[in-house]
């Protein structure tokens, strides 16, 4: 993992991931700030796949990263693996100026992850989101991201704002609500999407 080439970095990483060697945390954390975005996106993958609070933690430092790619597998690792504490992580960085400027799969990926670290505590927020009003619109990535961060959330609260939603007058606002809403509803008989 000390290798000068960034390729055989990344390979090395990549093979710590399928041992889950705890061991390697330390190395792993160096290489949250490896150069090259490679490295850095396996660093990710293998901390999310090791687990455990410590993996967590680096990977919500890594939530600020430079790589749009690095921030997605950081929050999807936090989602999995992430505790309350991180709730509050991600959800700094859905308030930071800049996040309605991020990609669309950043912005899903980072509501998503709130969703699932905040479950029924998430729903005002993403409730706002996804809203449109004459002076305070928002993004239309971040509203269908909003739509569909409801939709994984269990619960009378997530299923009320999807309906409402449906019914919004925005084309892409409806049709992200009505499948997950469906899609909800599905997962709660315990049908297969």
């Amino acid at each position: 993992m000390r290798d000068h080439r960034w390729f055989v970095v990344r390979n090395a990483v990549e093979l710590a991931a399928v041992s889950r060697d705890e061991t390697l945390i330390e190395d792993l954390e160096r290489l949250t700030r490896h150069p090259e975005v490679q490295v850095r996106r396996e660093v990710m993958r293998t901390l999310s796949a090791i687990g455990g609070a410590i993996p967590a933690r680096l990977l919500a430092r890594s939530l600020s990263d430079e790589d749009t790619s690095v921030r997605v597998l950081a929050v999807s690792g936090v989602a999995r693996i992430g505790g309350p504490a991180h709730e509050a992580m991600v959800l700094a960085q859905i308030k930071s100026r800049d996040f309605e400027a991020r990609p669309p799969d950043e912005i899903s990926a980072f509501l998503s992850a709130y969703a699932a670290l905040g479950g029924e505590r998430a729903v005002p927020l993403l409730d706002r989101l996804w809203r449109s009003k004459l002076f305070d619109s928002h993004a239309p990535s971040v509203r269908i991201g909003a739509v569909r961060a409801l939709g994984s959330i269990s619960g009378p609260l997530a299923q009320s704002a999807l309906r409402e939603a449906a019914k919004s007058g925005g084309a892409q606002v409806e049709r992200a609500a009505e499948r997950a809403l469906q899609e909800a509803l599905a997962r709660q008989h315990g049908r297969p999407q």
